[in-house]
């Protein structure tokens, strides 16, 4: 079972580094430089996304980009995923070409929720929140919508939530 709330399901590789320090040290496991423990951690998850075959949870992913770029839309990816693990990811579902913008877990633009990224989209191609749609399948997904104020939040129940999750923060709710 995967929470969905969680730093598994919408943490940082921080975050989950530093769960994974807890659990650590609850089994009185001593972690004498706690920062280390963390830049190791993340610097694996980031080795292990490299090696990582990824396959898309669709069958017609990249069908989907090449149709939403023919209507001239603009596509970013905001992710609580490193720089490094998210251009794997899109190289491997072959859809990296298609995205305009990539706002990951850099060290600087805070991470979802924050509305940081929004505001950096929108200021990189001169739009408002109001003309963006967020699209996304975790609580933090739902928030960042909301905290930078979109013009419509959609809950994808093809990810870790369920609709149970999604219900009361998506303007829309889809299957896939």
């Amino acid at each position: 079972y995967l929470d969905p709330k969680g730093p598994m399901g919408q943490g940082t590789n921080k975050d989950i580094a530093e769960g994974f320090m807890k659990a650590l040290e609850m089994h009185n496991v001593i972690i004498e430089d706690k920062e280390e423990f963390i830049d190791y951690s993340t610097n694996l998850f980031d080795s292990t996304a490299l090696s990582s075959r990824m396959y898309p949870i669709v069958d017609n992913m990249r069908d989907l980009f090449i149709e939403l770029k023919k209507k001239d839309f603009l596509l970013g990816i905001v992710t609580s995923d490193t720089d490094v693990s998210t251009a794997n990811c899109l190289k491997e579902l072959e859809i990296f070409e298609y995205i305009d913008f990539i706002g990951s877990d850099d060290g600087i633009l805070p991470p979802k929720p924050n509305p940081g990224m929004m505001e950096a989209f929108c200021k990189e191609f001169s739009v408002q929140p109001e003309e963006v749609a967020v699209v996304g399948d975790t609580p933090t997904d739902m928030n960042f919508g909301m905290e930078s104020r979109a013009g419509v939040i959609i809950g994808v129940l093809s990810g870790t939530s369920g609709k149970d999750v999604l219900d009361g923060k998506a303007d829309i709710i889809i299957d896939s």
